[in-house]
């Protein structure tokens, strides 16, 4: 792995780091047992988790894993793609949950960003995955 190759990991890391971290606090603050919520709170980390994922999607695919599996590994371009479509999915699904949270919650909205948040881990894994399979393959 080269030096740019290396900072890029590290940045993803760092960033898939404090996704985790901003997501269980904002799982916390949502979650039924939660007796009163600080709308003004969630509304900001609703905020500061579009941002981690937009981030965190940003360096996967700018200069990210993305780029040298398609040039190594051609035949994974189908599932590439299909990482890439989730990305634009979920921020797009977020963004107008984060839009509708503006307005203030109610338990519908709560269960709609806890299932999607169920949704990004899913799309986690098989990100994971995915990597897995390809550090299998360039492995002799």
């Amino acid at each position: 792995m080269s030096g740019h190759q290396l900072l890029e990991a590290a940045a993803i890391h760092q960033t898939h780091t404090r996704l985790l971290g901003d997501l269980t606090t904002l799982e916390q603050r949502l979650s039924s047992h939660a007796t009163h919520l600080d709308v003004h709170e969630v509304q900001h980390l609703l905020s500061v988790v579009l941002g981690d994922i937009a981030n965190e999607f940003s360096l996967q695919e700018l200069d990210g894993y993305t780029s040298p599996v398609l040039d190594e590994t051609p035949h994974l371009r189908q599932i590439v793609r299909e990482l890439i479509n989730d990305h634009r999915r979920l921020l797009k699904e977020f963004t107008e949950l984060v839009c509708k949270a503006e307005h203030g919650f109610d338990d519908p909205l709560r269960l709609r960003i806890r299932r999607w948040i169920r949704a990004l881990q899913v799309h986690e894994n098989r990100d994971q995955k995915f990597l897995d399979d390809v550090m299998s393959y360039e492995q002799p």
